[in-house]
């Protein structure tokens, strides 16, 4: 569905999208951005309803959401769960709406099982047909419905403060995330699953920094530029850092994959291993407690071998190893430096960006560890 709400806010036959759904969380906002904004910059007409039952809709979401659109809802009732589903692209002759079980999160509008179906009303011929999703979005605005409201950055902070509406990193450990994230190709039936589409490049993603629940939002937001990758790590004494099998089959090009070279084994008898070669340039940087940083090095000649197809890929750096508990989280994007091809940066789980980079770590790996793509 992701594709269809792009093609629709990039076509010049909608001039207006509005949205009602029971759960939201930033990938597809994200991933929709930039056709937002451009829509928005058109001077056509954005408006969303978001429910934030069960912890269903994530703090991340919500910033997104007070930044892209100009009119946006929130709908709750104690006891009673807020559930439709259903987006509403109109322009002056032709009225769209998807309606179905898509949620506006990844898993909704990529990778679940999902139904829907899109209907197409001929304006002004059909129009009294299309009014109907116009009635059930009036119905369900301040003026008529007690159980919603305005959202703003107060209703908001108060949403936070309650627990009700949570950052995606405290979603996951309460066990209440579902973003369509995959831990492996393949699932137990066999079926293989596609992953979530990659996040855009160039699109900045302000998040406050720290997210937490009931955290407070901090005056300037944190910008996180996208494109890259995410990563727990826990590194070994011996200065090993094992990336994901999973990442590496999605996008083996990211990582260099296949590699040419053969490693010496140890043992005689004992295989040859492929590594990286030539061995890429890296820089290194770990951040801890205020932003310090604990480790840094520039032109690191890194070692990345690859220990057969179903193990997990390894690099190498003892000084990253050193400085880095486990858990923290690995940032690996493409470096601008000449010559340099990643710009490698850990924030340990002080630093004060960890959770909003964690949040963007959604696909799980054995062991509790997590990656995303950026």
């Amino acid at each position: 569905m992701l594709d269809d709400l792009r093609a629709d806010l990039q076509g010049q036959q909608f001039d207006e999208l509005k949205l009602v759904v029971a759960y939201a969380k930033a990938g597809p906002l994200i991933r929709l951005k930039r056709d937002l904004t451009a829509f928005r910059a058109a001077g056509k007409s954005l408006s969303v309803i978001v429910g934030v039952d069960q912890n269903g809709t994530s703090r991340e979401a919500m910033e997104l959401i007070l930044e892209l659109f100009p009119e946006a809802y929130t709908t709750r009732e104690a006891g009673i769960t807020f559930h439709p589903k259903f987006y509403v692209f109109r322009g002056p002759a032709l009225a769209r709406v998807y309606i179905g079980s898509n949620n506006l999160t990844v898993g909704g509008t990529e990778t679940n099982f999902e139904a829907s179906v899109a209907i197409d009303y001929e304006l002004p011929g059909e129009h009294v047909d299309a009014a109907e999703f116009s009635t059930a979005w009036n119905q369900l605005l301040p003026a008529n419905c007690p159980a919603t409201e305005t959202l703003t950055r107060a209703s908001l902070d108060a949403l936070v403060a309650q627990n009700v509406v949570l950052a995606e990193a405290a979603m996951r450990k309460r066990g209440g995330f579902s973003g369509g994230a995959v831990g492996s190709p393949s699932a137990k039936s066999g079926l293989l699953l596609r992953p979530p589409s990659p996040l855009p490049t160039g699109v900045m993603v302000n998040l406050p920094a720290g997210l937490a629940a009931g955290a407070a939002a901090p005056a300037r937001p944190n910008p996180l530029p996208t494109g890259g990758h995410v990563l727990h790590i826990r590194p070994h004494k011996n200065g090993e850092i094992h990336l994901s099998t999973t990442a590496a089959r999605q996008r083996p090009a990211f990582f260099g994959l296949p590699f040419t070279g053969l490693a010496q084994p140890k043992k005689a008898g004992n295989p040859a291993y492929p590594f990286r070669y030539p061995r890429p340039l890296v820089d290194f940087r770990v951040v801890g407690a205020g932003g310090a940083e604990l480790y840094r090095e520039l032109n690191h000649p890194l070692y990345m071998i690859n220990y057969g197809e179903n193990a997990e890929l390894r690099i190498t750096s003892s000084g990253v190893a050193r400085a880095s508990p486990a858990m923290s989280i690995m940032v690996m994007k493409p470096s601008t430096r000449a010559r340099v091809e990643y710009d490698i940066t850990v924030h340990t789980p002080a630093s004060p960006e960890y959770a909003a980079w964690e949040a963007l770590a959604v696909q799980r790996m054995p062991g509790g560890r997590r990656f995303g793509w950026i």
